[in-house]
């Protein structure tokens, strides 16, 4: 279940990135995010973000023990409009998809929806403004997103808190937070050394990744109640 949430986030971050037109997925220019990692896995992950979140680098560093088994995570998660890149920084392999899937997304969006995006993109996923609370001294709406079965606290659309419920909680929240700062422009680069092969998702969507959590959502509600 870890690797479906992951890569539920991963799609996600990846799908609103994907348009030429001026799209912001944040009502802030740039950031620095570090967060705690706690859960099932344990440890730090620190994000950089540009042009609205258009550009968005994530170096994830965790540990996790499921079943008696250790795993290590370090990894570099890089977007941007046109590209998405999954970097493992200790093998120094990664991949690479092209941005062009989901367009039926913004079908029909006014320019008005462009600048508020990050609502749009919580829409999409059936999530409900549920209350508020502050995070770092920033007043953060708190969604409920019921088809990743969890929640997200989002400051301007930035979310400073994350927590997924999938075979155990796992919870990433802001220990430090800058915003509007001038972020290097090779955060957002491949590293040196790194050897990048090119994936295809020519068939896969929004619905067909909703489904999936949400399969692995009800697999675990009926396991719990046996």
């Amino acid at each position: 279940m870890k690797q479906i949430f992951i890569f539920a986030f991963f799609i996600i971050s990846i799908t609103f990135n994907s348009f030429s037109i001026d799209i912001k997925k944040y009502q802030i220019k740039s950031g620095m995010i570090e967060y705690k990692v706690e859960g099932l896995a344990v440890g730090t992950e620190i994000v950089y973000f540009d042009d609205y979140g258009i550009k968005e680098a994530r170096f994830t560093k965790t540990e996790a023990k499921i079943m008696g088994f250790s795993t290590t995570t370090n990894t570099l998660t890089i977007t941007n409009k046109d590209w998405s890149y999954n970097i493992n920084l200790d093998e120094k392999t990664g991949t690479k998809m092209k941005n062009k899937q989901l367009q039926e997304l913004i079908d029909g969006i006014t320019q008005k929806d462009y600048e508020e995006f990050g609502k749009k993109m919580l829409e999409q996923m059936d999530a409900k403004l549920v209350g508020n609370e502050t995070i770092l001294g920033k007043n953060c709406e708190v969604w409920d997103i019921r088809k990743m079965n969890g929640k997200t606290w989002n400051y301007k659309y930035v979310p400073l808190k994350i927590e997924i419920n999938l075979m155990g909680k796992n919870i990433n929240t802001a220990v430090k937070f800058e915003e509007n700062i001038k972020i290097p422009a090779d955060k957002f680069e491949v590293p040196k050394g790194i050897s990048i092969t090119e994936q295809e998702m020519e068939n896969f969507n929004m619905d067909d990744m909703f489904k999936m959590i949400q399969k692995g959502v009800e697999s675990e509600e009926n396991e719990g109640n046996n």
